[in-house]
This record gives structure tokens, C-alpha cells and sequence, in this order.
């Protein structure tokens, strides 16, 4: 295996490296550090997994920087230790402890000669960079130092849900952590769509023009479903989200060159059976807007440190008032999920897809119907589609009928000149 290409996975806030086995609050572990886990190259060498703030500095003495021990309320409130999650992962892409050698640990030692041998005095040539929640926000710092030191070198992130959380009045909506530069060739992130705490307000960096593939998806669920949480109500139901997302990552992982094993390389059939699920928890995902971490929920949008949008409360202290849509950091701006789906930056085409993904793999595995679709009652006119094209389009309605169920009905009522096409053979 060469030894070119360098992950790390920046794990979210209160999340450490061992909970790619925390069954009892993800179905599968968290999906930062399954990923990590099922890495099948060299920890250190290839790759480092990076405890997220307020997880208890479990990693401390591990650490190739010198390191501050944090309460863990720090940690989680201000996401304290950041830094030096940061200064410890370029350290260790670099292959030099920033330690003096009489603090080195033997694991230290064995890191560091391994890297000496077998990536030498060279940096790799590509730095791909997976995180959730505060460890998302944390891949966007990360690949702008790696920008002033090492422009050459491509960089990759893989972000779930990215939310700088309560550090906000500490400046982690600017500059820097929300706009990201020509170093980085792609950015997939993927947003929840049902999350609605404040303080919980995500980021979607600008990217440059021309150079970096951006690739935005919305996902059902809360900030942690997306990494394998499927928990609500006490039931383990939500699963759909963090299986989809999880073959997303190892799908890009894949192509940026990295070797993973356990993936669950799932069909089209597989992934639209899983979308068509989705469907029938609608109900759940619409409660788990009024399910929220902090506060709760008014029926006005704001923006939380605008001075205008509080009023006064006990003591005489601020009052929020807190959201019904989900504000996100768009580049420089702050705007809200919902605006961007309509402005066409998160969404697909059609609307009666999940997301675009869904929409994506529904039109690579039936696109006779899926051109059909594009051409009747979604926005295009009625087209008589030819004698040829109306059998392909009835054979794709006739499987679609079997994988997806629930979708291919919604396709029936919103678009009932389907049936003048398919109703030959029904």
C-alpha cells in the first residue's frame, strides 16, 4: 500500500474513538469511527481518528502537541481543545512530534519511526478529511491550514452535519471556518433536515468556482442520525439515514484512495428499498422538530446573536425565541435550509424524491419513467411519449412498483398522466 494518502476523521462533540462500538445509542457504532476503524491501512501512517471536544481527553497522553486538559463542560459548551485537535492532526500528517524527546511515550516512538520509514521526510499527497458535527466544522479549519502550509496538497472532506455549536460568539462563523480554498478538490456534506436546536446551526463553506466538486445533500433526521443513531421514542427505527449516509463516505473514501473493509456496497434496488422506508416514518421525523437540546420552539426565525430577535426574560437576561426552520451559515451569509432547497443549492428536481440522491439512483435504475417524469405534470407539459419508449417506461413502472412501493405511488397521484402510459399493462 502506498502511503500518499492521509485521512483523518475528527469526531463530533462528546464523541470519542471508541464508540464505533457504543451500540446502545448507534446502530451500527458512530459512523466517524466505523469508517476509522474499518481503515485498512496503518493508524498514524495512513490515518488518525481525533477525539471530539467534551469527550473526555481520553487521548491526552497520545497526543504529538503539547495539550490542555479541559472540563468537559468547556469542551461541549465552547468546543475548548479544538486547537489542539487541530495542531495534533497537523503533527502527525507531518510526521513530527512537537514534543521534547524526553516527553515522547514509547507508542510515541513507534508512530513516529513508522512514519520515518515508511512515508520518509515527505508530506502525502492527498488529505482527505472526514468529521461530524463540531469535528465537521473541524475538517473545514483543518484543510485551510493545510492551504497556507502545504497548498499542493488535494484535499478531500467527507463533513456530516457541520456545526461549530456554542462556540459561535468565539467567531466560528467566519472566515476561515466557513470559506474554503482551491486546495480542496472535493466537499460532500450532508445536512439534517429535521434538526431544529438552537445552537445547533450548521455551516456550508464556500468553495472556489471552477475547482471544487460541491456535492450538498439533506437527509431525514436529527444532527446524530446521520451518524448512526436511530433511536426515537426508546425505539430503534430511524435507521435508513445513517445506512445511506454511511455507504455515501465509504463511497468517496473509496475514490479518494482509501482501502476499507465491511462496506456495505448497497445496490440501487437496496438504497431506494431503504429511501421508500423513509416514507412510512414521516410522522417521526416531523416530531423530532419539537425534540430539541436546548430550549423550545416559537414560531418565529432568527438569528440567535442578532440583538434584535431576543427580549427580555427573568432577571432581566435574554430570552430566546427559538426557531421553526434551520439556520445555516451559507459561505458569508446566514439564510436558512429551507431557503436553499428553494433556490435549488440542496435539493433535486422532482419533488417527490426524498433528496437528490434518492432522485439520482431512482433516475440511473428506471430512466425511461424518470424521463417520462421530467416531461408531464412536473413543470414540463404532457409529451405522447412514442410506442418504444411507452413499453421501457411500463417495464420501468413495473419493477419500480416492486422496489419502491411507496415512491412509485406518489408518482401516481402527483402525476396521474402516468397512467395513460402504464395503464395498458395494469
Amino acid at each position: 500500500m502506498a502511503h500518499d494518502v492521509f485521512t483523518v476523521f475528527f469526531c463530533g462533540t462528546g464523541s470519542n474513538s471508541y464508540d464505533y462500538r457504543k451500540y446502545e445509542s448507534y446502530h451500527q457504532g458512530e459512523l466517524v469511527t466505523v469508517l476509522a476503524k474499518h481503515h485498512e491501512g496503518m493508524e498514524f501512517v495512513d490515518w488518525i481518528v481525533v477525539d471530539g471536544p467534551g469527550s473526555g481527553n481520553l487521548q491526552l497522553s497520545q497526543r504529538w502537541v503539547k495539550s490542555t486538559k479541559y472540563a468537559k463542560g468547556l469542551g461541549s459548551a465552547l468546543g475548548a481543545g479544538k486547537m489542539d485537535n487541530l495542531n495534533h492532526a497537523m503533527a502527525v500528517f507531518e510526521g513530527e512530534i512537537q514534543l521534547k524527546e524526553e516527553d515522547w511515550t514509547d507508542w510515541m516512538k513507534l508512530n513516529y519511526n513508522l512514519i520515518q520509514k515508511l512515508r520518509g521526510d515527505t508530506v502525502p499527497k492527498v488529505a482527505n478529511l472526514v468529521g461530524w458535527s463540531r469535528g465537521g466544522a473541524e475538517c473545514i479549519l483543518f484543510a485551510n491550514m493545510l492551504y497556507k502550509k502545504y497548498p499542493k496538497t488535494v484535499v478531500n472532506i467527507f463533513a456530516f452535519d457541520p456545526v461549530p455549536g456554542g462556540d459561535k460568539l468565539m467567531g466560528a462563523y467566519k472566515g476561515t471556518q466557513t470559506i474554503l480554498q482551491k486546495n480542496v478538490q472535493n466537499f460532500i456534506g450532508v445536512y439534517a433536515i429535521d434538526e431544529r436546536s438552537t445552537l445547533f446551526s450548521p455551516v456550508l463553506p464556500g468553495v472556489a468556482k471552477g475547482v471544487t466538486n460541491k456535492y450538498v445533500l439533506l437527509m431525514p433526521g436529527k444532527h446524530a442520525t446521520l451518524v448512526g443513531n436511530a433511536q426515537w421514542k426508546g425505539e430503534d427505527c430511524v435507521v435508513g439515514p445513517g445506512l445511506v449516509t454511511r455507504h455515501l463516505a465509504e463511497q468517496a473514501l473509496t475514490n479518494w484512495g482509501v482501502e476499507l473493509r465491511n462496506t456495505l456496497d448497497l445496490t440501487n434496488d437496496a438504497i431506494l428499498k431503504i429511501y421508500d422506508e423513509m416514507y412510512s416514518l414521516e410522522d417521526k421525523f416531523k416530531e423530532m422538530h419539537q425534540k430539541v437540546y436546548i430550549g423550545k420552539l416559537s414560531q418565529r426565525t432568527f438569528n440567535p446573536f442578532d440583538k434584535d430577535n431576543w427580549k427580555k426574560g427573568p432577571l432581566g437576561l435574554p430570552k430566546m425565541k427559538f426557531r421553526t426552520v434551520r439556520q445555516i451559515k451559507f459561505g458569508d451569509n446566514w439564510t436558512t435550509i429551507e431557503s436553499l432547497v428553494e433556490k435549488g443549492e440542496m435539493g433535486g428536481q422532482l419533488p417527490v424524491f426524498i433528496n437528490k440522491h434518492h432522485e439520482e439512483v431512482f433516475k440511473t435504475r428506471y430512466p425511461n419513467l424518470y424521463g417520462y417524469l421530467g416531461m408531464t405534470s412536473f413543470g414540463r407539459g404532457l409529451v405522447a411519449p412514442s410506442s418504444l419508449t411507452a413499453l421501457a417506461i411500463r417495464k420501468d413502472y413495473k419493477d419500480a412498483i416492486i422496489t419502491c412501493q411507496t415512491l412509485t405511488m406518489k408518482i401516481a397521484n402527483q402525476c396521474p398522466e402516468i397512467w395513460k402510459v402504464v395503464s395498458v399493462t395494469f
